[in-house]
């Protein structure tokens, strides 16, 4: 078994934050008052000899960066686990996003990249593979991802009850908020059947 902590990047700016804006590949800018805490927290918290590994976004870089002290192993950076790329909707206010463009969305929730950036599909087979990886190639037993919320209701979904199908219902986490979870290659559910049940959803 493999003990994978997820932890959900620090907070954005309250300005940002009030915008409610779209953002995925987009490098957010962040509060660093919330950012401090939330690193020097976690120091306490993770376990020291735990493989580290950060979305290549900025604002899980930066927190990988303060969590790992110097004499510590260097942490690795993996594209798999950074947040789904919404194409041209990246750092665009939700409201401001055309409706036909979302109901576009909702009606091919699974296949939809219109936007230019990626689908759920693509995007959820990515950390699939990086979460195989993490159970079955690591030379560590407790792995650390600095990730996303996106990533991580992924996660939960291909290795929960119910697996993706039920992924549109699956909780996220507070920013700077960390889960732990206890996983063997056996917990996570096969993509392509459920690909057929979410699509059927919105079909």
């Amino acid at each position: 078994m493999t003990t994978l902590w997820l932890i959900r990047h620090s907070a954005p700016t309250a300005a940002f934050l009030r915008e409610s804006r779209c953002y995925g590949v987009f490098d957010v800018p962040l509060d660093y008052s919330h950012f401090s805490e939330t690193a020097a927290r976690l120091r306490r918290l993770l376990p020291p000899t735990s493989a580290l590994i950060a979305s290549p976004r900025d604002r899980c870089q930066k927190l990988a960066r303060a969590i790992r002290t110097i004499d510590a192993a260097p942490f690795i950076t993996d594209a798999r686990i950074a947040e789904m790329d919404f194409g041209r909707w990246e750092n665009v206010r939700w409201g401001d996003v055309p409706r036909t463009e979302l109901d576009a969305w909702a009606a091919d929730f699974w296949g939809y990249r219109a936007h230019g950036g990626e689908s759920v599909f693509g995007f959820v087979t990515r950390v699939k593979a990086a979460l195989v990886d993490a159970i079955t190639r690591q030379p560590s037993d407790e792995t650390v991802w600095v990730t996303h919320q996106g990533v991580i209701r992924s996660v939960r979904a291909l290795t929960g009850e119910g697996g993706l199908k039920r992924l549109a219902e699956v909780a996220g986490i507070g920013f700077g908020e960390t889960i732990e979870l206890r996983l063997d290659e056996s917990l996570v559910h096969p993509i392509e059947s459920s690909w057929r049940e979410v699509a059927q959803q919105f079909a």
